[in-house]
Parts: structure tokens; sequence; C-alpha cells
């Protein structure tokens, strides 16, 4: 991961202003500057998909084909998934000269085949966001650190919610093309 960006403040009472040079400069200095430092796993969760479902060859989901491996006679191993999908940049410690010892613990288990695939569709999204540069660096660890840490009830009253919002946006944008649809003189409308 890299180091967490050190934001710089302006002086608004000052009225000093920096000219887009000066600017730019600034921030490339501050790019440059951020260092990559390492991180450690507390938990490794390796997790064997429990999947019974039969691929051909050239039929196999191109999300899954990444994760799979195919022997000589097209027989495909189980699929070893290493699940982090959880664990949030906090719970990672840096490792520097300050860390004398971490406990790590090893998990070994099955998953289902949806969970799976739920996790690498989620992993591949973060990551498409991230590319597109519609989601920072720390955006995945706050969906995530939301998801863990809100309030199921309200999440799910929010979700309810919106598509009920959405719904009525929805009915109301009908209405309008309808009512203007069949409208013939503005007599008795207000023009505002």
């Amino acid at each position: 991961f890299k180091e967490k960006k050190a934001k710089r403040k302006v002086n608004l009472v000052s009225g000093e202003e920096l000219d887009k040079e000066q600017a730019q400069k600034a921030l490339e200095q501050e790019q440059s500057d951020r260092k990559i430092l390492a991180h450690i796993l507390p938990e490794v969760q390796m997790r064997i998909v429990h999947d019974h479902t039969v691929y051909n060859k050239n039929q196999i989901p191109p999300h899954l084909s990444k994760h799979m491996s195919l022997d000589k006679n097209d027989n495909y191993y189980p699929v070893v998934f290493f699940h982090n999908f959880w664990l949030t940049k906090e719970h990672q410690p840096i490792i520097n000269s300050t860390l004398d010892e971490i406990e790590v613990s090893f998990v070994i288990g099955p998953m289902t085949q949806y969970w799976w695939q739920f996790y690498v569709t989620m992993d591949q999204s973060f990551s498409v966001h991230e590319q597109m540069g519609t989601m920072e660096e720390t955006g995945r660890d706050d969906l995530k650190k939301m998801l863990l840490e809100g309030n199921p009830i309200l999440l799910g009253v929010t979700m309810v919610v919106s598509v009920l919002h959405t719904i009525f946006d929805f009915l109301a944008f009908k209405n309008d093309i309808t009512f203007w649809k069949n409208v013939k003189s503005m007599e008795g409308l207000s023009v505002r």
C-alpha cells in the first residue's frame, strides 16, 4: 500500500495563492515523496471452493477461468481462493523496525461457489473503479467498513427507500410526459 497522502493546507486569511506552475510542482513533489509501505495480513484464509459444476474447456466463464488450473487432460483442479476480502487496511500492521512479533492465523476451509463468485466479482468491481478513477484507494476500505460496522436494519431501510424513490421518480416523469403530450394549448398554464 502507498503511504497516506499528506493534505496540503492553504492559508485563506493571508490570501496567498500559488500559481499553476507552483501548484503542479508541489503536487509532483508530494506524489514522489509517497513511499510504498509493506503490510502484513494478520489472518490468512485459504478456502477450497466447493463446486461440482462440469465445465467444458472452452465454456468456462472468463471471470472464473483466471482462478482455475487445467491439467493436460483438460481436467481442472479444485479452486483454492485466498480470502482476505473483509480485511481492511487498518487491521494490517505496517512492517518496520518497531514490529517485534505478530501473530498470524491461518484458516483453511470450504467455500461455496456462490460466495466465491460474489467475492471475486466485488474485487474485480473495486479494481475497475480504482483504475477508472471513480474510487480512491481508501474507498474500498470505507465501503467494507460501512458494511461490517453499519446497522443492517438501517442499510436495509436505506436500500428500500432508495428503490421507492427511484420508482416514484419514474412515475412522476411518466406522468409529466403524458401530460405534455396531451396538452393542445398553453391556456391556463404558467409560462414561468
